[in-house]
């Protein structure tokens, strides 16, 4: 996560940060339409449909030559980065495309990229996403392939946004602490009344690759 830091010589030292949420990919209703996906086949896919309020972490079978994953209703707490960790384990390859829908149904695309058993380079990813609303997510996994294969997926919890990358005393010192989901063209303002001898450093960076 990208971090800029910004300073104003005083004497009173306050510390506040903006962190921006990067564009949303678009909304449910109209995802299919504009997204740039791999298109299913003609004959239905095999989607799996989970519903669970926990984090997935397991071993689940794809087959060929497309199918899907689908987990409702996840709850994520704002404010925190997630972790969705993919592994190839069994000894093939295939294009993997996740999506997620927040609780406002706004469509993330957070990765798409070739996954292969046999190349170190491409057998495992960790994809971060920040979260800016608590709530019900789904997520999406799209897979293509030439053969059935068998695909970890772990999604953990880590830390608030920016507190791995700042000390205790700074994120103790916040006078702000939000993260907004930003829409294209979208911007938002953050008015705040501050003593006209404090010293402000200011931060910001994304949370979603």
């Amino acid at each position: 996560m990208a971090i800029r830091s910004t300073t104003k010589k005083a004497r009173v030292i306050l510390l506040f940060f903006l962190l921006f949420f990067p564009a949303i990919y678009g909304k449910r209703s109209n995802f299919e339409s504009n997204a740039d996906i791999v298109s299913a086949p003609e004959e239905p896919s095999k989607e799996l449909v989970l519903s669970t309020l926990e984090l997935p972490d397991k071993i689940f079978t794809l087959y060929a030559p497309y199918d899907e994953l689908l987990f409702e209703s996840v709850y994520l707490e704002k404010n925190y980065m997630y972790y969705f960790n993919l592994e190839i384990v069994s000894p093939h390859a295939c294009t993997v495309e996740i999506i997620i829908f927040d609780p406002e149904d706004s469509a993330f695309k957070i990765f798409e990229a070739p996954l292969n058993y046999y190349d170190e380079s491409q057998r495992y990813y960790r994809i971060p996403f920040g979260t800016a609303l608590s709530g019900s997510y789904d997520f999406l996994f799209k897979v293509t392939s030439t053969s059935d294969l068998n695909l970890y997926i772990r999604v953990e919890q880590g830390v608030k946004c920016l507190y791995d990358k700042l000390t205790a005393e700074e994120t103790n010192n916040f006078v702000l602490y939000k993260i907004n989901k930003f829409d294209y063209g979208k911007h938002v303002e953050h008015n705040l009344e501050l003593d006209q001898i404090a010293c402000i450093n200011s931060f910001s960076g994304e949370c979603r690759p």
